[in-house]
């Protein structure tokens, strides 16, 4: 039921998923941007050079040749190789190795501390949908709660920085381990590790918006724990709906984001993150037994029905 109700709410907001689209954009172009003129300086050295020039023209001259039928795919993979060693020793010789990786986790860091500060106004809207079916701008609610937005950014940041760390590693390690064992099928397995371990995540913090948002706690960690109290209720269905949701978008995004010039993972990121935050808020008001709209004309009214039947009796005896 939570489910179908956090579907039926994405597709009545749908318009929101275009925002938070707009959103996501604009600020990983512009974070994008900023590295980019910081670092091509230093890059620009490693292209220009002539040992690269060089490995790059066999490598399409390779290529070339293969599509006449004059060459092996392999040769082809070959040349590959030799233009990406040459790379890798001109970066290292140049420092550019050291600029790469700096300018991968400064970039990482900022558009992800930029994605999250709109979190907290994505939910306030869903929130307000669901609540009183009024509408509400995003960009006029992350100026509302831009003091809320900040804290829950700088905080949810550097707590998903550090443990997206791990999950890397993890999945790492899983593939070092499994690929002799079973050769390519320890990728497939790696996949149900990262779905496995990042729908953990979510769900381990799928209480803390929902508390500061609708329940009025201003502290992070005093959120995280008041909303893990009762997501333990929740746990197996918050838990297996963002493993559904997140193997589903994924795949999704692998399939569709080269064929459409990278359009589909934006998009298809935006609708991702609209329907967690209202998977979260649907969760959040079923455990406190919250009344809640699922479109114009549908509320849903979860407290049970002798709770429904007392609260009748009393609206009654005030009429009188």
């Amino acid at each position: 039921m939570e489910v179908r109700s956090a579907i039926n709410i994405l597709f009545s907001k749908f318009n929101i998923n275009y925002r938070v689209f707009l959103y996501l954009f604009v600020v990983t172009a512009i974070v994008i941007a900023i590295a980019a003129s910081a670092v091509m300086p230093t890059f620009n050295e490693v292209i220009k050079n002539p040992e690269t020039t060089e490995s790059f023209t066999a490598v399409t001259n390779t290529f070339a040749d293969y599509l006449r039928g004059q060459t092996t795919f392999s040769q082809v993979i070959a040349s590959g190789k030799t233009f990406y060693h040459t790379v890798i020793d001109l970066m290292n010789a140049t420092n550019a190795t050291a600029a790469f990786w700096v300018t991968v986790v400064v970039v990482s860091f900022f558009i992800r501390l930029a994605m999250s500060f709109c979190y907290p106004a994505i939910s306030d809207v869903i929130s307000n949908f669901m609540s009183s079916n009024m509408s509400y701008g995003l960009l006029s609610n992350i100026l509302k709660n831009f003091s809320l937005c900040a804290k829950y950014a700088f905080f949810h940041t550097i707590i998903t920085m550090v443990t997206d760390i791990a999950i890397f590693f993890a999945i790492y390690g899983v593939t070092k381990l499994f690929f002799p064992i079973i050769g390519v099928f320890a990728f497939a397995l790696a996949l149900v590790c990262a779905v496995v371990l990042i729908a953990l995540r979510l769900t381990f913090s799928s209480g803390v918006i929902p508390e500061m948002v609708v329940g009025g706690e201003k502290k992070y960690f005093g959120a995280l724990k008041t909303g893990f109290s009762y997501m333990k209720k929740y746990f197996g269905k918050i838990f297996g709906a963002n493993c559904i949701v997140i193997f589903g978008i994924y795949s999704l995004m692998m399939l569709t984001t080269l064929i459409t010039f990278g359009v589909a993972f934006f998009v298809l990121g935006s609708m991702l993150v609209t329907y967690i935050h209202v998977m979260q808020l649907v969760f959040y008001y079923e455990s406190k037994s919250m009344r809640y709209y699922t479109d114009a004309y549908t509320i849903v009214n979860t407290a049970p029905i002798s709770e429904r039947i007392d609260l009748q009796d009393e609206l009654l005896r005030k009429d009188d």
